[in-house]
Order: structure tokens, then sequence, then C-alpha cells
């Protein structure tokens, strides 16, 4: 029998898995949303971990986490970058539609390793508790815009053979990137951006007077998504399952209605849930290259 541990907050009491490094809200989570325990690509999870190691390293410097809790923490999350406690991560950035579920998250399994590594028990918050510890917590537009950039970045680049599978020319791939690089995310603070430059050796535009986020990558996306729609409705000739067909353009249509709403909605996540969006139906064409012709 699998054993547990019991967590409260001020909404009751909630039964979470004893080797869980998530808790109590990732829990509910689990029971809101079924299709929650969805696997994102690592190199989403390490975006987060690296726009949460420099807000913790931010905090600390400003006196709002102590440097030995802030320490804990920061080693948490570059384990997460190093591909520990991946599996941990089951929400993701268009689960709610603001991602608050994905940082909450984050934070706990951030807070349960540094308790471990304080020698204390997993869900013991007497000393941090993810819940209330709002040194820990950014806002989720800018936790979301600075995670979500980082990772498209990442996957564009590791994801060229997949933009060349949909039919993306590399000299279009590469204005993407350039695109990305210069997209400005919003208000954030000039130390953390300073911070996130040199962790991930990225030459960010941060704050330039250039494109939005939530301008640029709705826009990239919906180019990709049109790219790719035309490569599988011109593959529906060839022999390529029609089960694995109905799949992609089901997906594609689901990538388009969501980013729609998004965009209607006026929401300050529609960048980000974009790029999340496209990504994922980029990563399910790269898997269907033995079928999809060129």
């Amino acid at each position: 029998m699998e054993e547990t541990r019991v967590e409260t907050d001020e909404e009751g009491v909630v039964i979470v898995p004893a080797y869980s490094y998530y808790g109590i809200q990732t829990r509910r989570a689990l029971s809101a949303y079924p299709s929650v325990n969805h696997r994102m690509q690592p190199e989403w999870v390490v975006a987060a971990s690296q726009t949460k190691k420099a807000w913790i390293r931010l905090s600390v410097h400003s006196l709002k986490i102590p440097s030995r809790v802030g320490s804990l923490l920061i080693r948490s999350a570059e384990e997460i970058e190093q591909g520990r406690w991946h599996d941990q991560i089951k929400a993701f950035p268009t689960l709610d539609g603001t991602g608050t579920a994905y940082q909450n998250n984050l934070n706990e399994v951030l807070i349960n390793r540094a308790l471990e590594l304080l020698g204390e028990s997993k869900g013991d918050y007497a000393l941090l508790d993810p819940v209330t510890y709002d040194a820990l917590e950014q806002p989720d537009a800018m936790f979301l815009g600075i995670s979500s950039v980082l990772a498209m970045l990442a996957l564009m680049e590791k994801g060229q053979a997949a933009c060349e599978l949909a039919g993306v020319e590399p000299e279009r791939f590469q204005q993407w990137i350039r695109r990305l690089e210069a997209v400005q995310i919003g208000r954030c603070p000039s130390e953390l951006m300073k911070l996130l430059a040199t962790d991930t050796d990225r030459k960010l535009q941060w704050n330039s007077s250039g494109s939005r986020m939530s301008e640029v990558i709705p826009e990239l996306a919906g180019e990709i998504e049109g790219i790719i729609a035309t490569k599988v409705q011109r593959s529906s000739g060839a022999e390529m399952p029609n089960r694995l067909l109905k799949q992609i353009l089901g997906e594609v249509a689901g990538f388009r209605t969501t980013i729609a709403h998004l965009i209607e909605d006026g929401a300050e996540t529609t960048g980000p849930m974009a790029a999340y969006c496209i990504l994922e139906i980029l990563d399910r064409i790269s898997k269907t290259k033995e079928v999809v012709p060129r």
C-alpha cells in the first residue's frame, strides 16, 4: 500500500503521496484538471527553474529570503536544471489559463526539496510554506513570460529539424530566433534581467522598445501553425494512417481555438500560451517524420 502524508491549508485536508515533492496545491489541481498529468518537454521545466532561480537570487539580494534558505532553494532549482525531479512537475503552462498552477507546482517541489536538504520531512511546512512564502512568488505573467521565451528559444534551436520537417526555410527559422531574442517581456526588474542573462547566456533585449511578447509570439505561432496545417493537409494523399492525420489536425485546430480565445480575452498570458501550444504541435509533428512527406 502506498505511503501517504497529510497536508492542510485553509480549504481543508488533502492526502499526498509520501514520496512526492509536489504538495497540496498540485494535488488539488490533479483532481480539478484530469489532464494535469501531461508530461512536458524538459526544456520547459528547465526554463521555469532558471526563471525561478534568478527570482530567488534577487530575493536573497534584497533580503526577502534568508541566505541559507535561498542557497537551498537555488540548489533545488539547479537539480531540476540537471534533469532531476521533472516527474514531479504535473501542472503545465496552459492548465488554468494563468500559469498559477504551474508556478505553484514548481514552488512546492523547490520547497519540499529544500526541506529535505535541511533534514526535515517533506510537507512539514513549519519552516517553509509554499502557500504563505510570498518571497518565492512571482507575478504569473512575468514568470510565464520569461520562462516561455527561454523554453521556446531552447526548443526552437533544438527543434530546427522539426521546423524543417514542417516546411520552414532555414533563413526564416533564424529570423524567428532573432525576433524571440529581442522580445519585450514587460515590467521586469532590471536586476532580474541581468541575473537571467548571466545564468542563461542569452543577450535578450528584455526592456527594449521592440514588440511585446503578446504581439510577437502569437504572430510567430500563427505563422508556424499555418505552415504545419498546410503540410499535414498535403500529406492526406500519401500513405499515412488516417488516425494519425486526425490526431495532428485535431491538435492544430485545438491550438487555433486556444489562442483565439486568449487574444479575444486580452489575456496577459497570450504570448506564453501561444509559445507552449505551438511547440507542442512542433514536437508532435517531429515524431511523425517517418510518415510525413517532405
